[in-house]
Parts: structure tokens; C-alpha cells; sequence
């Protein structure tokens, strides 16, 4: 038995301390995930990312493919009004944090397989290194909307 066992947790992925708008994964935490509402082919979804722990992270862009064809990192161009442009990845120092927001660095879901529609949710994972996908919950805020709204829960 503890040879059945022993194979057991050599096979199961790490799993993170999970709710619904918070997930916590070795001195990580990922919190508000929202995006805004659309009926078009594309959406953004936004996040906040604090690296307590000794490590540096790398966000890497997303998978959802239940939502979406596609996700990509994206962030503001530097020409002043200059169209947002792919990013590879963004490094996470220990220590600091990063907020994905609808005026800066954002994830890009294109080819929606249905109309994001406020109220409603789902899953999506972060590719988030040295942890790998980690499976997030996104709220679907107005179209709109420039924040999370934090209706009926606090933290």
C-alpha cells in the first residue's frame, strides 16, 4: 500500500489553495481575474499577481481553450498611440506585483467560441513559470468596465 501511495503523489500536480477570485501557490498569489463583457470575437481579461515568495515567476500568457482560440500576453505600445504588441513574457520579481489592467499589460483571448456576457464566468489557466498552468476563475464584468467590481465578496 504505501508503494501505491508513494505512486500517487509522484503523478498528482501541485495543486494551489484556490477560491473563487483568489489562488495561492507556493508564496504566490493571483487574485480578481475579470474580464469585460463582448460579443465579438476577441476579449481581455485582467488579473492582479503578488510574488511573496523567494522566487522570481514568469508570466507567459494563458490557455482557455473551452473560451478562446488563442491568448497572448499583450501590453501598450511606446509610440504614443501606438497599438498594444505581443509580449513574450513578463518576469515577476520576489517581492513585487504585477496588475493586469485595461490601460497596460493585459491577456488578449481572440477567437471567442461564445459572447463573453456580464455576470457570468470560467476557467482559464495562467502559464505561469516555474508552476505551470494554474487554473484561474474569471468573472465577466460589464463591457465597459475598468475595474473588478468586487460585488459580494471580500478578501
Amino acid at each position: 500500500m504505501r508503494y501505491t501511495f508513494a505512486f500517487i503523489l509522484l503523478t498528482t500536480p501541485v495543486f494551489a489553495e484556490d477560491s473563487d477570485h483568489l489562488v495561492k501557490i507556493d508564496g504566490v498569489e493571483i487574485l480578481h481575474a475579470w474580464a469585460q463583457a463582448s460579443d465579438g470575437p476577441k476579449a481581455r481579461v485582467f488579473v492582479e499577481i503578488e510574488n511573496d515568495s523567494d522566487t522570481p515567476i514568469i508570466l507567459r500568457g494563458g490557455d482557455a481553450p473551452d473560451v478562446a482560440a488563442s491568448i497572448a500576453l499583450m501590453g501598450a505600445s511606446i509610440k504614443a498611440g501606438g497599438d498594444p504588441q505581443p509580449i513574450d513574457e513578463m518576469p515577476i520579481a520576489p517581492g513585487s506585483h504585477i496588475d493586469l489592467v485595461p490601460d497596460g499589460l493585459y491577456l488578449a483571448l481572440d477567437g471567442l467560441k461564445a459572447p463573453l456576457t456580464k455576470g457570468e464566468e470560467f476557467e482559464m489557466h495562467l502559464i505561469l513559470e516555474p508552476h505551470g498552468e494554474v487554473e484561474i476563475h474569471v468573472e465577466i464584468e460589464a463591457a465597459d468596465a475598468t475595474a473588478h467590481s468586487h460585488a459580494g465578496h471580500s478578501h
